[in-house]
């Protein structure tokens, strides 16, 4: 190639670079919620979105400006993200797609960090927090978790966490309350087997309610 402005001559090799994507820094996902009743009743249901594939999704765009010469068509904006989850999903899958990994991964001291977007009554609060029937992200995460500690659970409450990734020794005067959290949130029955009763943390209609599940110790 010749730069004729720097009066420089350089060869160039005839051989193809191929460079590899690098990986997001964050990881975006998009969920389609499905239309409840009142909105199908006022005819909400436009089709807005166009699912191309898993990962690109278009959005029907309006256009703004009024033009009396000539119709304006409206148009459609295309986005890449990292996974498109449509109506059909359920928690279960969700979890196991976008969550599963990483909740193992903190034990190999990975941080991890889930927030999430929308409109109201997008489906934010049903997605993290679920229902007692269909848990959301966070009792599954916790479920998880609790699983993996498995037999390392400190019966006697020896240490409690205090700030980000400190243990202080338990006093005499905080060891009956740490005891009694931790009884409420683990207790043994008669067959042997370990009950993980998470806090309240499933919400339905303003109120908190509990969820219970079992595994084996």
């Amino acid at each position: 190639m010749d730069t004729t402005e720097t009066g420089i001559t350089s060869m160039i090799n005839d051989t193809t670079t191929v460079t590899k994507r690098r990986d997001p820094p964050l990881n975006v996902y998009v969920r389609i919620r499905p239309f409840i009743g009142d909105e199908l009743e006022h005819g909400e249901n436009q089709k807005l979105l166009d699912i191309i594939n898993d990962n690109h999704i278009a959005v029907k765009v309006y256009p703004t400006i009024n033009n009396t010469i000539r119709n304006i068509q409206a148009s459609y904006n295309e986005y890449e993200v990292s996974r498109i989850f449509d109506d059909s999903c359920t928690q279960k899958e969700l979890f196991e797609q976008i969550l599963e990994q990483p909740t193992n991964e903190i034990f190999t001291g990975s941080n991890w960090l889930l927030c999430t977007l929308g409109l109201t009554n997008s489906g934010k609060t049903h997605t993290m927090f679920g229902t007692a029937q269909e848990p959301g992200l966070i009792p599954q995460c916790l479920h998880r978790i609790f699983l993996n500690v498995g037999q390392n659970i400190d019966d006697k409450v020896c240490f409690k966490p205090d700030g980000l990734e400190n243990l202080i020794p338990t006093t005499d005067s905080t060891l009956d309350i740490e005891i009694t959290a931790r009884n409420y949130i683990f207790k043994d029955d008669k067959n042997d087997r370990r009950r993980i009763r998470l806090p309240n943390i499933v919400q339905q209609q303003n109120s908190f309610q509990d969820l219970s599940v079992e595994g084996k110790k």
